[in-house]
């Protein structure tokens, strides 16, 4: 649902759908693993999860040209 750069990263924010935060979770675990020069976290609350990738030096460099093909989703799900 939208995008920021922070001071030391990058930070995207998600609806909280059915299966989105277990696919990000297991995002995370992969980047984790193999790119250990940034720390990916992922937070939720009943309002949205959010995706926080933090780095120091040119890593903090490179992370915000990442994602920059997300588009917020036209047809918004309706969440029970």
């Amino acid at each position: 649902t939208g995008r920021a750069e922070t001071a030391h990263g990058l930070r995207l924010f998600f609806r909280p759908e059915p299966g989105a935060e277990e696919e990000l979770r297991a995002l995370v675990a992969v980047e984790n693993e193999c790119c250990p020069w940034a720390d990916w976290t992922v937070e939720t609350n009943d309002e949205q999860i959010v995706l926080d990738v933090h780095s120091t030096a040119a890593g903090i460099a490179t992370l915000p040209g990442m994602f920059t093909n997300l588009q917020p989703s036209r047809h918004p799900t309706v969440v029970p």
